[in-house]
């Protein structure tokens, strides 16, 4: 069981995910990563065609 400052420092994260409007942090996560592998996708494209 985490307690202590820990506990807290983990809460203050999730108050600050909750009050920002984000309801699940892990759905920022997997949204960063889509965005990661829509811009690798771009660049391998551009690389491809000439483009770079």
């Amino acid at each position: 069981m985490i307690t202590g400052d820990l506990r807290n420092r983990i809460d203050s994260v999730r108050d600050a995910f909750w009050f920002g409007g984000i309801l699940n942090p892990l759905e920022v996560i997997l949204e960063g990563q889509r965005a990661d592998g829509e811009f690798v996708t771009s660049l391998q494209s551009r690389a491809f065609t000439g483009e770079l």
